[in-house]
């Protein structure tokens, strides 16, 4: 699928991808404002994410934020956003027609937001609500305290992106509007649609709306945090109301090609992906220990993390710990079936069909491609990639994950 990339002179970045025929586009601006940002700019857990709520409060122009969200949902649009460690993601989707208006939403929020001791004193309640919510879910806390805390030490890594009460209650109208003020500029945005338009077109509406000139005084660069990576090593947490522990495997790889990416995530796929993976059969079907398993993975600007999650029985965690890793050695030694490689293989061929045969979810592949790899999405060349991957390959990844330790994170019944 042809896709064009344009940079305006500010350097607000545009990817467009057209799709003739669809009468829906989906655009989407990342950008470079994660709760990263926070290590750097010395504030609050939580200020990146609090930003995100904040800048649909009003703006000059429309400082009742009604107004501002009826530039696309009176006309049956959606809108939306999301706050990861290394980016936000703010997004639209409408019909072709309103794209104008679309385009003047996310300028407006992005670019122009205005914010209120009114509306600050508003939405810090309803953030500290969301985190009371997300703090009593055991999964947060195993992925965010357990995982990302046993992996690495940045504290804005370690720490879910809402913060904590503690640093939530802390967070100043000054930390928000001068974390507004430091990332959300043009130089750190880049702009993603997919729609029935011509290049020209996303352009010219890049240049009204994002085209605006910017402080050569900041010029704050992206990923300006280095990532900091922990030795090896367990973690045990407790936490009361689990009736069966939850434990995991993971491990932190850096500075891997995207066919080496492409490898150790179809190998995990081989391992505990569905009811023919290899630790399902064995941990399941043969040894009755588990009722499922999954991997889990993170990608990072220097690297991914990658790793195996199920849950068990306290007394069954032994056993667990020694299948794995026994799974993995027969695969750096035997390698895999042609036919478990194809399965995999094939599978995301269908994911990718299903992807480019829809507007947002094709919008979304583009989004979350570039977010891990800073590169294009390219479904040929992708395609050429996947096919080139052989046994050999998912043997040489095997490998690779056990020439070091894994940590295990092990969260039990308190």
């Amino acid at each position: 699928m042809q896709n064009y990339t344009h940079t305006l002179q500010n350097g607000f970045k545009i990817v467009f991808i057209p799709k003739i025929g669809t009468k829906i586009c989906k655009i989407s601006v990342l950008v470079d404002a994660g709760s990263m940002c926070e290590d750097a700019g010395g504030v609050p857990s939580g200020t990146a994410h609090f930003v995100e709520h904040m800048v649909f409060n009003g703006t000059k122009k429309y400082p009742n934020r009604n107004d501002l969200f009826n530039l696309v949902v009176k006309e049956g649009g959606t809108r939306g956003a999301s706050t990861s460690q290394f980016i936000q993601n703010h997004f639209v989707s409408t019909l072709k027609q309103f794209v104008v208006p679309a385009f003047e939403y996310l300028s407006e929020t992005l670019l122009n937001a205005v914010f209120t001791e009114q509306s600050f004193a508003k939405e810090k309640p309803i953030i500290l609500s969301e985190f009371k919510k997300n703090d009593s879910n055991p999964d947060t806390k195993f992925y965010f305290h357990g995982v990302n805390a046993t992996v690495f030490e940045n504290k804005s890594l370690q720490n879910y992106m809402l913060g904590n009460r503690e640093s939530i209650e802390s967070i100043t109208l000054k930390n928000i509007t001068d974390f507004y003020n430091t990332y959300f500029t043009p130089n750190r945005m880049t702009l993603f649609i997919i729609g029935d338009f011509q290049k020209d077109e996303i352009i010219t509406l890049s240049e009204k709306y994002f085209g605006e000139k910017i402080d050569t005084n900041n010029t704050t660069e992206t990923n300006n945090t280095i990532i900091k990576i922990q030795e090896p090593h367990n973690t045990v947490l407790k936490y009361s109301g689990l009736t069966n522990s939850k434990i995991g495997c993971t491990q932190f790889i850096p500075n891997v090609t995207l066919k080496r990416y492409f490898s150790i995530m179809f190998l995990f796929r081989i391992l505990c992906v569905g009811p023919t993976s290899r630790l399902f059969h064995e941990l399941r079907e043969k040894r009755g220990l588990i009722y499922q398993i999954s991997p889990n993975n993170m990608f990072t600007p220097s690297g991914f993390m990658v790793g195996i999650v199920t849950q068990s029985e306290v007394k069954d965690i032994p056993e667990i710990k020694e299948v794995i890793l026994n799974e993995i050695k027969d695969i750096e030694n035997s390698g895999v079936l042609e036919s478990e490689l194809s399965q995999i293989k094939n599978r995301h061929f269908q994911t990718m069909e299903r992807q480019n045969d829809a507007t947002e979810s094709l919008c979304s592949e583009y989004v979350e491609y570039y977010r891990k790899f800073k590169t294009i999405y390219d479904p040929i060349a992708e395609t050429e990639l996947v096919n080139s991957i052989t046994v050999s390959d998912i043997k040489e990844s095997a490998k690779l994950l056990l020439e070091k330790d894994f940590s295990w994170i092990e969260m039990l019944p308190e």
